[in-house]
């Protein structure tokens, strides 16, 4: 799907309003589960990647409803404990649109201690900024896996941008004005 199709208002419309558009199947004909599983083979895909540990959320941040599926990518090597004994990882944030074909990625943090923990979520100024110069191979075997799989990568200028148009999305993850960030990946609890 020709990006700038995906950037247009009528998309970003039909996007916030929970209807899934796209040119080819789960996006077309493909119900809730087919889209689900289309995503989870993607996310296997890049989780099958030599030196990388994953962690994806499927189910909407325990509540509500995300456009999109955050995965959390990081390097063991990377990690650190802390003196409390808490896990910090630094890594790359990867959300994938259930409503869209498309993606967007960069850097985060996730920390973790026992069996609780808690990230930081992908902001559309830190899209397309890498975790460091290590991840450059890791980055660029994530953008072919996501690319075969027929998803457009989203830059920092496409998402950055502010909405032409009024319109409330419903997420709680911003305020208005909204970014073409917000319109393509939202949180409503």
């Amino acid at each position: 799907m020709d990006k700038r199709t995906l950037l247009t208002e009528n998309f970003l419309k039909k996007v916030i309003q929970g209807k899934r558009v796209g040119d080819f199947y789960p996006f077309i004909q493909g119900g809730d589960t087919e889209m689900e599983q289309y995503i989870s083979h993607l996310v296997g895909e890049i989780g099958g990647l030599k030196g990388l540990l994953y962690e994806a959320d499927f189910d909407h941040y325990g509540s509500g409803f995300a456009s999109y599926v955050s995965v959390f990518l990081w390097k063991k090597e990377e990690e650190e404990v802390l003196a409390n004994g808490e896990v910090s990882m630094k890594g790359l944030w990867l959300y994938i649109s259930r409503l869209a074909p498309v993606v967007i990625m960069g850097k985060g943090e996730m920390t973790r201690h026992g069996s609780s923990g808690s990230s930081d979520f992908l902001a559309s100024h830190t899209v397309c900024e890498w975790p460091s110069e290590t991840w450059s191979k890791q980055i660029w075997a994530i953008k072919k896996i996501v690319e075969a799989y027929h998803y457009v990568i989203l830059t920092k200028a496409d998402v950055d941008q502010y909405l032409d148009f009024q319109i409330d999305i419903p997420t709680i993850l911003s305020e208005p004005p909204y970014k073409v960030f917000d319109a393509h990946f939202y949180w409503e609890d």
